[in-house]
């Protein structure tokens, strides 16, 4: 058994914040959640970030399954990490 791998048990996610204009008015782009937690709550575009894959691409990917936006300008301003923000675990 490899000693690292009760460190690769982790999941982690990518949550997109994107916002636009509407008539002047600053929005924030929110997605109806179609999965449990939280189904049918109001949430950012976000999503599961596969083992292989960087952060970027992940936002990206997510973004475009999610919402169908592709090319847009994406930049990390946060993270956050706190053992117990998700009900399903970390």
């Amino acid at each position: 058994m490899n000693e690292f791998n009760e460190y690769f048990k982790s999941a982690f996610t990518v949550d997109n914040v994107i916002f636009g204009f509407d008539e002047g008015d600053l929005k924030v782009l929110l997605i109806n959640r179609g999965e449990e937690p939280f189904k049918g709550k109001w949430a950012l575009p976000g999503y599961f970030v596969y083992p292989n894959e960087d952060l970027d691409t992940a936002a990206k990917r997510v973004l475009e399954e999610l919402t169908g936006l592709r090319n847009v300008y994406l930049e990390q301003v946060k993270t956050f990490g706190a053992v117990n923000r998700h009900p399903f675990g970390r």
